[in-house]
């Protein structure tokens, strides 16, 4: 695999990644890993088998991806405000992963920390970098670090390459939306199977935690605290029906939610600002 095949390869993984169109990833996995693999074994000595090479490529190509933000607190866990702040980085898949050098930014480009050398993260663990919390992996900043109205963080590998980013408040509004209302639904009477969409069509995670979701007065539903969108994925808020595949999201109304005439559907931040408005019917 010459370096152009290497970084085409690089770019697709993103996407990949959540990919729920399974035939087509796994073509693509084995494309990419066996070429890479057949490479390596080609430019080794030879002493090792086949085998060796194929599991070094699955760990240097894949295994970084394994590897995601988790969370971004711009308020401050503890109430200290600025000093903890932090964002927290997980692993997510079966091995352990260096994490020596990688960088994180909040946004700026003076907004950098530097992961120190000789630090690992298991599987299933988990680091925070706080703004200036002693005796923790910090920012060591004076200022505050991440906007409460709205910010961006991203983080990168010790080759400089992009393995996740994060958006939130108003960062986030230009690339979720809602993108369908199934507002007929097939169940008799309360329609609980009715839903509506919400996508998030960039590349990045999207944290929607406390954002709401209305199909009118006193037709409410609320993202639970924590609540992150996947890059280039939806889900759904059904009105009384829970979908763990979509999910998990629901109104829990015994009542129909969605007018099937026409109604207007509104998504708006944590703090009350519209992200996304869809009506149809009789209401567009």
């Amino acid at each position: 695999m010459n370096d152009n095949s290497k970084n085409t390869f690089l770019e697709k993984l993103p996407t990949l990644q959540f990919s729920e169109d399974s035939e087509p990833c796994w073509q693509a996995l084995a494309q990419g890993v066996t070429e890479s693999a057949k490479a390596l074994y080609e430019q080794s000595d030879k002493q090792q088998p086949p085998y060796n090479a194929w599991w070094q490529s699955c760990f240097d190509l894949l295994g970084p991806r394994q590897i995601v933000i988790g969370q971004v607190d711009c308020n401050g866990s503890s109430g200290n405000g600025e000093e903890d702040e932090f964002i927290e980085i997980n692993n997510t898949g079966p091995m352990i992963v260096d994490l020596s050098n990688w960088r994180v930014n909040a946004g700026n480009e003076r907004q950098d920390v530097t992961i120190p050398v000789g630090t690992y993260i298991l599987p299933g663990a988990r680091i925070r970098i706080y703004t200036r919390k002693k005796g923790e992996f910090s920012f060591n900043s004076l200022n505050s670090v991440w906007n409460n109205k709205g910010d961006q963080a991203f983080l990168y590998d010790s080759n400089k390459t992009l393995i996740s980013s994060w958006l939130y408040g108003s960062k986030a509004h230009d690339v979720v939306s809602i993108s369908h209302i199934n507002f007929d639904g097939k169940e008799k009477g309360s329609e609980g199977d009715e839903y509506a969409q919400i996508t998030n069509d960039s590349d990045n995670w999207v944290d929607v935690s406390g954002w709401q979701l209305s199909a009118g007065k006193g037709q409410d539903f609320e993202f639970p605290q924590l609540t992150a969108l996947a890059p280039r994925t939806s889900v759904r808020v059904y009105t009384n029906e829970v979908d763990a595949s979509t999910g998990g999201f629901s109104f829990k109304s015994k009542r129909a939610i969605w007018n099937n005439k026409g109604d207007i559907g509104t998504l708006r931040d944590n703090t009350g600002k519209q992200v996304s408005k869809l009506s149809y019917g009789d209401a567009v």
